[in-house]
């Protein structure tokens, strides 16, 4: 739709809008501001991926997957809320997002609530230093955090009970430097 538009610096997409389909403001490298619509439910692959001065955006409630790529090489993109309703985030969705400080995971209330978290993920994510995960992710995949090497406080808002039921893939972590995962009653070991 607005792929590789140079001068496109703010976009207000109106509430009607429920998905923003792939590759859409790919490439748009001066936009800066964009406000999605409330009733979003799907982004889908590359939707905003190379927006080299996108720097904030929020992301609505409601909103249910993250396509592959969606944010990646945003790289002033310092922090990013994920609301409980996003049941998947999408293969290398912040991928190499180098200024991302700040991932949260809003509690919206809305309960029994799954996640999927796609490999590389966060992956060469270099100014990001703490995450908390959720308490609802049920799946993650290869080398959420590789190239993340200033990662060095992992936690996880459920159990040590509930973090073993997490469906991990080997090598989850990739080359990050943390070395255990602190959950609300422990540390599990990695």
């Amino acid at each position: 739709a607005f792929s590789n538009c140079k001068n496109l610096k703010g976009v207000v997409i109106p509430d009607s809008v429920t998905s923003i389909g792939r590759g859409a403001f790919y490439k748009c490298s001066n936009l800066a501001q964009i406000n999605l619509p409330k009733n979003l439910t799907t982004l889908d692959g590359n939707a905003f991926s190379q927006c080299q001065k996108l720097a904030d955006i929020t992301l609505p409630k409601g909103l249910l997957s993250i396509g592959n790529d969606a944010f990646s090489e945003c790289a002033a993109l310092t922090q990013i809320i994920i609301p409980e309703s996003v049941n998947k985030i999408g293969i290398a969705a912040f991928n190499f997002c180098s200024a991302l400080t700040s991932v949260t995971f809003r509690n919206d209330g809305i309960g029994n609530n799954t996640l999927e978290i796609s490999h590389s993920a966060f992956a060469h994510c270099e100014n990001l230093t703490n995450i908390t995960l959720p308490a609802y992710v049920t799946s993650i995949d290869f080398t959420i955090f590789n190239g993340s090497t200033n990662l060095k406080n992992v936690n996880y808002a459920g159990t040590i009970a509930q973090w073993n039921q997490i469906k991990l893939k080997s090598d989850w972590k990739g080359d990050a430097p943390f070395t255990k995962i602190v959950c609300s009653d422990g540390e599990v070991i990695l």
